[in-house]
């Protein structure tokens, strides 16, 4: 977003990012809009939008940060829909509760020799299945799938994919004054890293990271129709494919979001 404003506003790529945002910008409205005339409340299944701050950080070679990605003007979107009635009730426990997401953001990207600044685009999905167990825990299963388009760079760039399964362990907690807030640790069981970089060395890298975890925290007041979240993952270093890795990283992401 910042380099529109340092641009010939006559030339094609500027062009591009001011319809980029425009559309962007539009679909927050109507979707606000949408939501406010149709509020539900997350007390039952569902379909919800929202808006976060993301932010991911790698440490490498006695630099930390190595590199970063931030989001710096256009907050992330995402769209989604859940059903944690079984393991927000205390009787009703016979199924599964689960959700699943979308997201689309706009992120800057900077690295510490301060050389190929840049602004690009990323998108996500999530998704995870959670069985009930007494006194308000629950065990699951989730997936999250991530696509950063660092090829937008232009020369030198390349695009990656991350790929995390993990297994979720949380409790809800029902407050004395109706509000509830979840806690939820996630143990990974793999990370997968593919970096497209053919064009520039000749092939692609495929990276696997096995050691890693997370923490998500919801809070949701009494009858609303939102809630605020945030999400963090700490990443450890990949295994080594011809001679690189992916250096141990952590995400972070901070939001809301409101039921329609």
């Amino acid at each position: 977003a910042y380099e529109i404003y340092q641009c010939d506003w006559s030339s094609d790529v500027c062009s591009s990012d001011l319809i980029k945002n425009k559309i962007f910008y539009a679909v927050i409205i109507f979707v606000l809009n949408f939501s406010i005339a149709q509020a539900q409340t997350f007390n039952k299944p569902t379909a919800y939008w929202g808006l976060n701050y993301y932010a991911y950080i790698e440490d490498y070679a006695g630099h930390d940060p190595f590199m970063e990605e931030k989001t710096k003007f256009l907050p992330t979107i995402l769209i989604g829909y859940r059903d944690e009635t079984s393991i927000r009730s205390t009787t009703n426990k016979n199924s599964l509760s689960y959700f699943a997401e979308a997201a689309i953001g706009q992120v800057e990207y900077s690295q510490y020799t301060g050389v190929g600044t840049h602004t690009h685009n990323y998108w996500k999905i999530q998704a995870e299945a959670l069985y009930p167990l007494p006194e308000n825990f629950y065990l699951g299963l989730g997936y999250r799938h991530l696509y950063d388009y660092l090829s937008d760079y232009g020369t030198g760039g390349y695009d990656r994919r991350n790929q995390l399964l993990y297994v979720p362990v949380g409790y809800f907690l029902s407050n004395k004054d109706g509000s509830a807030t979840k806690f939820q640790f996630n143990y990974l069981i793999e990370g997968r890293q593919d970096s497209y970089t053919a064009n520039i060395l000749g092939y692609d890298l495929k990276h696997t990271q096995k050691d890693g975890y997370g923490f998500d925290i919801s809070y949701t007041p009494k009858e609303a129709s939102w809630e605020l979240f945030g999400r963090y993952w700490n990443i450890d270093d990949s295994n080594i494919v011809r001679n690189t890795l992916e250096p141990h990283n952590v995400t972070y992401e901070i939001g809301v979001r409101l039921a329609f």
